[in-house]
């Protein structure tokens, strides 16, 4: 695992394993400019792990409310419902840690 010995892959890996199985790996995804996301793959397949902080990531003086990640989750599930081909689908939610694991619709996709 990349992040090893880290908060926030050690807290990342336990509820992940609960969820999808144990995992292999944690990749950072370094583009974007709000929120942190990450590429899991675990022995189920490939993920992605999107988590809000209280600003965007690549602009800390923006502020926002990690909270409003279920906002993009009801997103998620609606648009999801409808085209599931197109959009990920949600494996996991977690309003208290503002994370949002899904399934990863492109999993040959070597780019990121």
């Amino acid at each position: 695992m990349r992040m090893n010995g880290t908060p926030i892959a050690t807290d990342l890996n336990a509820i992940l394993s609960e969820h999808i199985g144990k995992v292999i790996r944690i990749e950072l995804n370094r583009r974007g400019l709000t929120h942190h996301v990450f590429k899991v793959v675990c022995r189920t397949g490939s993920y992605y792990v999107k988590m809000w902080g209280k600003c965007f990531k690549g602009i800390p003086s923006l502020k926002c409310d990690p909270h409003d990640i279920a906002i993009e989750y009801r997103a998620l599930e609606s648009l999801g419902a409808l085209f599931a081909d197109i959009f990920p689908r949600v494996v996991f939610f977690d309003q208290d840690r503002s994370l949002i694991v899904m399934t990863d619709i492109n999993p040959n996709d070597k780019g990121q």
